[in-house]
């Protein structure tokens, strides 16, 4: 009987002390386990028991080694308490460990585990740029954001996704990202949101992302242009087309370098600029002169500097600030250069008359001469000066007219049109002359060697002159005036002879002293 009595008592004992030891029990509250925080970091924890107050203490491992870190020894029951904030270092992930322990006898039930990232993440825009313009309307929002611990995004646009409109600045559901990886924002991934033209106004967007610390990066506001569609059709306007005084056409040849061009406005809210070029030989040639436009209603410039004696194909194109493009209705559009009597040098020159007839008066003033004068059907000069008389002797087409030039210049007037010339010449041995001055007038506009000339004038088989008899041609003088220097030639000297003589370029030819004496020069049957 005493030993049951005795085993009872003892059993009664234990359990009491049970219900003792379970009354008392520790919570840990933050830094929740599992979770990344900034530092510095404060721990909170409440124990409840039996007792009015404890002695509680703070374990941790933060540097390495579990050990108690701070002791707070007025812990009310059942009351949230936190021991004093901590620094502590970064880690990648919830690696560190803390408990509490109380009246020496209480631990919570399980250590708790935790991180600490200081650092935002950070943000890079891979789509669009900022002020950039989009030329589908299909929006494609894409960043790529880094940090160690990702959590989500928020999108706030003026784009509406769901009805491709204009709203408010409205932002959208958080989006999860990963590490270094990049993303495109639900209903901005280039395909689903399909905005319309905005024209001169823009749409914005902006982004936040935060980590599971709380650490966040932004983009700032940003601007977004949509414009879809072209700029509207235009012409080349060819009554603006010219060179300083004369009007051009297609397919023209002439000494101009810098020739005036035009064309018709388009229409374009986003008009970025005309983009004219000059293609040499073909249209899309890789070499090419090019001159930008930046006012939409400006409607005519002069081009960039050409080069000389090069076959050119005009195409000019509107462009918008999106990039879209118009080219000019018409692209057969053809210009070339001849550097034949482009360089004038000081003293007298001669040129032919490579156009329509010309008056006397308009070589003057376009060439900036002192003096000018034609060498007339009779083999007299005629000439003109500036406030003289004789400024209305027309020039016909294909003749010579010679000019005074006090300095070095050039002249860009020269305009060949071979249709309004005949290739044929007439020589004349006049009474007060023997001397005639001849241009070439071939029409496919090829060179013609002294020796060649020769050939025909002497009615000599093609290669093998003769020599020269009182009823030919008995000296040519070819003058290179872009040296200058006198080049001569008679049969059967055997100097000069491959000297060549330009379309547009002029010879003196002496006939023979036989009166009115008249030969014909074809120079179609020279080329």
């Amino acid at each position: 009987m005493i030993k049951k009595t005795l085993f009872l008592s003892i059993l009664t004992f234990i359990l009491m002390l049970g219900l003792v030891n379970a009354a008392n029990t520790v919570n840990l509250m933050s830094p929740a386990t599992s979770a990344i925080v900034n530092s510095p970091v404060t721990f909170t924890f409440n124990i409840t028991g039996d007792s009015s107050s404890y002695s509680c203490v703070l374990y941790t491992d933060e540097n390495g080694t579990w050990v108690e870190k701070e002791t707070n020894s007025g812990v009310a029951n059942s009351t949230a308490t936190s021991f004093s904030a901590r620094t502590i270092g970064e880690i990648t992930s919830a690696s560190y460990k803390w408990n509490v322990l109380c009246d020496a006898t209480d631990w919570a039930a399980a250590n708790y585990t935790f991180g600490v990232d200081d650092t935002d993440p950070s943000i890079t825009v891979n789509t669009p740029s900022d002020e950039s313009w989009d030329t589908d309307g299909l929006i494609n929002i894409t960043i790529t954001v880094s940090d160690d611990n990702p959590n989500t995004c928020i999108l706030t646009s003026t784009m509406n996704t769901t009805d491709n409109a204009t709203q408010v600045s409205t932002a959208y559901s958080a989006q999860s990202y990963t590490n270094a990886t990049a993303f495109s924002f639900t209903g901005f991934d280039g395909i689903a949101t399909l905005m319309a033209d905005e024209n001169t106004g823009a749409y914005t967007w902006s982004v936040v992302c935060t980590d599971d610390a709380g650490n966040s990066d932004s983009v700032s506001t940003r601007t977004l242009y949509v414009d879809t569609t072209d700029p509207t059709a235009f012409v080349f306007n060819t009554s603006l087309w010219q060179t300083d005084n004369v009007q051009l056409w297609e397919n023209t040849t002439a000494s101009d370098y810098t020739p005036q061009i035009g064309w018709q406005a388009t229409t374009e809210l986003n008009f970025d600029r005309y983009r004219i070029r000059f293609y040499k030989d073909t249209l899309g040639n890789e070499t090419f002169v090019e001159k930008n436009i930046s006012t939409r209603t400006t409607l005519y410039t002069a081009m960039s500097t050409l080069v000389s004696d090069t076959v050119y194909h005009i195409l000019i194109t509107a462009y918008d600030l999106a990039g879209n493009s118009k080219d000019m209705t018409v692209q057969n559009y053809k210009y070339s250069t001849t550097s034949t009597g482009h360089s004038l040098p000081d003293g007298w020159v001669s040129i032919m008359n490579s156009g329509n007839a010309r008056n006397l008066s308009d070589y003057l003033g376009f060439s900036s001469a002192t003096t000018v004068s034609y060498f007339n059907k009779t083999h007299e000069f005629t000439s003109h000066v500036s406030g003289g008389s004789n400024g209305a002797i027309s020039v016909p087409s294909g003749e010579a007219v010679f000019l005074y030039m006090g300095s070095d210049t050039t002249f860009s007037d020269s305009v060949w049109n071979t249709s309004a010339m005949t290739s044929s010449y007439l020589l004349r041995n006049e009474s007060n002359s023997d001397w005639n001055v001849a241009c070439n007038r071939n029409g496919s506009q090829s060179t013609v060697t002294l020796q060649r000339l020769d050939n025909s004038l002497n009615t000599a088989v093609a290669g093998a002159p003769q020599s020269n008899t009182n009823s030919n041609v008995t000296y040519m003088s070819y003058v290179d005036w872009t040296t200058p220097v006198n080049v001569p030639f008679k049969a059967n000297w055997s100097i000069n002879n491959d000297t060549s003589v330009k379309f547009g370029e002029c010879a003196w030819m002496y006939l023979g002293a036989e009166a009115g004496l008249n030969q014909t020069i074809d120079w179609n049957n020279l080329g």
